[in-house]
């Protein structure tokens, strides 16, 4: 059977965050690929529009590893509801 792969996509806003989510991801092989790149998201929270200046993260890995990267993503996230 072939593989399947897929491209997760999350973002964070502070870099040493970040990063410990990067380096989680690739030490424990769950990405074979993390890409970053500036972005400004606007978004609702607590019933007013916010915005701010993020980082937006490409995961590139395997499909069956899906569940162990968002894992991962939510235990290292210092966003309350990690995107």
């Amino acid at each position: 059977m072939k593989e399947k792969y897929c491209l997760i996509i999350t973002t964070y806003a502070d870099e040493d965050n970040g990063k410990k989510i990067i380096d989680t991801l690739l030490t424990e092989r769950l990405a074979a690929c993390v890409q970053v790149m500036p972005i400004q998201s606007y978004y609702h929270w607590q019933e007013e529009i916010a915005n701010d200046a993020e980082k937006l993260l490409l995961i590139k890995t395997k499909s069956a590893l899906y569940t162990k990267v968002e894992k991962a993503i939510i235990a290292h996230h210092a966003y309350e509801l990690p995107r």
